[in-house]
């Protein structure tokens, strides 16, 4: 059976590698195209576009300080505008060496990827392992030296605030690398986006503390099991007689936990801040939470987009909006239920998935039974009905002037479950 796998083989080395959460360096340059790392169908643990683990391996990569937070780093830790000037500079040392240490790994591993692909030999998989992990020894030496630079610029009172900052560095360089639903959300950044006063914020300093450090302790344990499980898998695809499916499956149960750890640790403390908001507060905090946990799920849809679209239109007789009104919370209480049942379909994927079964459906050229097409479908008949409702309420000439699908790139016919592109930070609707 491995046979069949063998031409693909870099496809599936790297979707695998990115799928257990395991591919702490050579992720970006396995990610590159024709590589298949991320990009390969699904790019999600257990299958199809939307479900599943994964998603977003993509940032194994990400530098140990990104330009856009130096100034938060700078109020953390309190710097003079002359110490924030030198640790600019520093930064910028570092992000060169950086991005040397990528290009020159990238080479490599693109050779080695052609190499596999010219003589379907598995056994390139050892000379990749040596790579990545030499590689990421390089990067840990870099990220340490930034580390050390910086903090000797420091005053002993600036010194104090270290273990504050360093938390903060590991959240915003590391919470990404989730790969279960909710693992990846930072509560802060919702608490700061909630538009709190400050009399209620600052009440909830002392449960965000907790969750500060909480965090940080799954954090470090998840990254600990990543980095482990992604040596073990090299050795694992780079030794005689194929892949160990035994240990591959145990190496990625073990990453699966440890995620599930850091997710539990969100939605903990989301139900903690949540109860500890003001009443008008709570269901915006509670939908933010859901949408970033969910981002497959929440996606907005091409039947949302033209209700809002329909409330809009200046020409709209009252009857009319009354009329689209309505519409909007019949369709907002279908789809939720779907939703609801899509989410409980993504969890189920990321507890139950298996080596094998990615390896079967690589094996299938990344197609294979959809454990969720009949709720994608669901989704599909309900955005459609809804759309084709709506031009019944508005007059030809107003439905013309509804969004098309053609006006997001020819993506979702009837709004629901088509895949969407992948990139950051893609809007969400309000599960609300």
């Amino acid at each position: 059976m491995l046979t069949k796998f063998l031409g693909g083989f870099s496809r599936m080395a790297a979707a695998l590698a990115l799928v257990a959460g395991l591919a702490l360096v050579a992720s970006d340059a396995l990610a590159q195209p024709g590589a298949g790392g991320g990009g390969g169908p699904g790019g999600r643990m257990g299958g199809g576009p939307g479900g599943g683990m994964g998603g977003r391996m993509g940032d194994f990569n990400a530098p140990a300080i990104e330009r856009r937070n130096m100034d938060k780093y700078a109020s953390v830790l309190a710097l003079t505008p002359d110490q924030k000037e030198v640790a600019e500079s520093l930064l910028e040392g570092y992000e060169q060496q950086t991005r040397e240490l990528r290009e020159s790994m990238r080479a490599k591993m693109e050779e080695i990827r052609d190499k596999a692909r010219e003589t379907g030999d598995m056994s390139v998989w050892g000379e990749m392992r040596e790579i990545g992990e030499k590689a990421q020894a390089d990067r840990k030496k870099l990220d340490a030296s930034l580390m050390t630079d910086l903090r000797s610029i420091l005053s002993p009172e600036q010194e104090a605030r270290w273990p504050v900052f360093e938390r903060a560095q590991r959240r915003d360089q590391s919470l990404r690398r989730g790969f279960v639903s909710g693992e990846r959300v930072n509560l802060f950044e919702l608490v700061e986006r909630a538009e709190l006063e400050p009399a209620q914020k600052q009440a909830l300093d002392p449960l965000l503390g907790e969750y500060d450090v909480e965090l940080d302790r799954a954090l470090q344990a998840r990254n600990a099991a990543y980095e482990a499980a992604f040596g073990q898998f090299g050795r694992m695809f780079g030794g005689e007689g194929g892949p160990d499916m035994e240990k591959a499956q145990e190496a990625m149960d073990k990453g699966r936990e440890a995620a599930f750890r850091v997710r539990d640790v969100n939605r903990r403390f989301a139900r903690q801040i949540g109860e500890a908001l003001p009443e008008d507060k709570r269901a915006g905090f509670e939908s933010a939470f859901l949408r970033e946990s969910f981002p497959e799920v929440y996606r907005p849809t091409q039947a949302s987009r033209s209700i809002e679209a329909a409330l809009g239109l200046a020409d709209l007789t009252t009857e009319q909006k009354e009329s689209v009104s309505a519409l909007r919370e019949r369709y907002t209480r279908s789809l939720e239920t779907a939703n609801a049942k899509m989410r409980e379909a993504i969890e189920k994927q990321e507890s139950e998935a298996t080596i094998a079964g990615m390896m079967q459906r690589f094996g299938r050229g990344g197609q294979g039974e959809d454990p969720m097409a009949d709720i994608r479908r669901e989704r599909r008949e309900l955005g459609d009905s809804t759309v084709e409702s709506l031009k019944k309420i508005l007059t030809p000439e107003q439905a013309e002037r509804l969004p098309t699908a053609e006006d997001r790139g020819g993506q979702n016919r009837g709004g629901e479950d088509a895949p969407a592109p992948r990139r950051r930070n893609r809007p969400a609707q309000d599960p609300t």
